[in-house]
């Protein structure tokens, strides 16, 4: 499953259980990217996922 999918499945997923209309002004979604620091040791780099994103992935909802 590909990045893309997962955020997908988990969006229809919220839309299903919330009382409103989902849209990117009410949800807020983060990733958590695998990246090496300094040392090569595996870490995780946060990254937000924008509204425009967002708007994108819910259109196709």
């Amino acid at each position: 499953m590909t990045l893309k999918e997962a955020l997908k499945v988990a969006l229809a997923i919220l839309k299903q259980v919330m009382e409103e209309k989902l849209n990117s002004a009410n949800v807020e979604v983060v990733v958590i990217k695998p990246v090496k620091d300094a040392k090569g040791r595996q870490v995780g780099a946060f990254e937000r996922v924008s509204n425009a994103d967002l708007d994108v992935v819910i259109s196709t909802l």
